[in-house]
């Protein structure tokens, strides 16, 4: 539906890894500031993510534009190929690219036009540098990209304002027919509104005129028509917030508290999610309350975290606020 989503070729970035201070939490401004000098590229721009007491930076060869998706192409070849350690050697387009990769995560990324001389001693040099035990080596050639949500909330460039997501839904919908029915909603209103301000003065008209005018009366009668219309698609339609809202103001949360999400099940009413988090959480429920998206949060269940003792698995269900109450616009 969305052009929204684009995957960097790996030959178009530059990686780095730096250490970054513990509780301190980078946003896209601050991180360009501090690190676009680095860049090789005269133009670029920044992707990052942060984990871990890292922060991994991709340069870009051009801006990057807003409100779009942005996702490296090295950070879905570590991803899908799941190395723990050693190095991918991805081979495309006349270029040929090292991706060093220590306990699953990347540490360099190295690309050369062609093929790369004494390719075998270039390995065991990064192999010492990186201190890498028992490197495993994969060569690929070929490349299907997959994402998920999670992916496209770590990378989202998105501004959430209503103004911008009006904008950019406009702006970005490809099916033609969906393009014509949003402008068309939006003229109908006006429409409508017109029609409604001259209703008293031709119903006073009608009445002078009897029935010497049948086709006004028609068009009053369309007018409602169509007005009843346009109210029930909205209060249907957009009654809630657009999904990617709600979904990425909740996931900024669980990031809040350090926390993972398992699954998610999302209707426009209730979302049901298990999650991931903390057995110390404070006030993680007032914070999703905060957001007011969310008119009621329900915990279902709790169940011990496997892999950390620390965490709990919790069963919750989110009740989300009409956006357009009923009867109101």
């Amino acid at each position: 539906m969305f052009n929204l989503i684009k995957i960097i070729p790996v030959e178009d970035t530059y990686f780095i890894k730096d250490n970054i201070p513990p509780n301190i939490k980078l946003n896209y401004e601050v991180v360009k500031l501090n690190y676009i000098e680095k860049s090789p590229f005269k133009n670029g721009d920044v992707i990052f993510l942060q984990k871990d007491g890292y922060i991994y930076i991709w340069f870009t060869k051009y801006p990057l534009e807003e409100n779009k998706v942005y996702i490296p192409e090295s950070y879905l070849l570590l991803k899908q190929l799941n190395l723990e350690n050693g190095f991918i050697i991805y081979r495309k387009n006349n270029y040929t690219t090292i991706l060093v990769v220590k306990n699953r995560q990347l540490q360099s990324q190295i690309t050369y036009k062609g093929e790369i001389p004494q390719l075998h001693l270039k390995l065991k040099l990064l192999e010492k540098e990186y201190s890498l035990k028992n490197p495993q080596t994969i060569e690929i050639t070929s490349f299907k990209p997959k994402y998920d949500i999670k992916d496209l909330i770590k990378f989202s460039r998105f501004d959430f304002s209503l103004e911008n997501i009006l904008k950019v839904t406009l702006n970005n919908i490809s099916i033609p027919l969906s393009i014509f029915f949003l402008s068309l909603l939006a003229y109908k209103f006006l429409d409508v509104k017109y029609l409604e301000r001259k209703k008293s003065a031709l119903e006073e008209y009608l009445f002078q005129l009897k029935l010497e005018n049948k086709e006004i009366k028609k068009k009053i009668q369309l007018a409602k028509e169509k007005s009843q219309f346009w109210n029930n698609f909205v209060e249907k339609e957009l009654r809630y917030p657009f999904p990617i809202i709600v979904i990425t103001e909740f996931a900024k949360i669980i990031e809040k508290y350090e926390g993972f999400i398992e699954n998610i099940v999302y209707s426009p009413e209730v979302i049901s999610v298990s999650i991931g988090l903390p057995k110390k959480r404070g006030n993680f429920i007032q914070d999703l309350l905060d957001t007011s998206l969310f008119k009621d949060i329900k915990i279902l269940g709790s169940a011990p975290d496997s892999l950390s003792k620390d965490y709990e698995i919790l069963s919750v269900e989110l009740y989300v606020k009409e956006w357009i109450k009923h009867g109101e616009k």
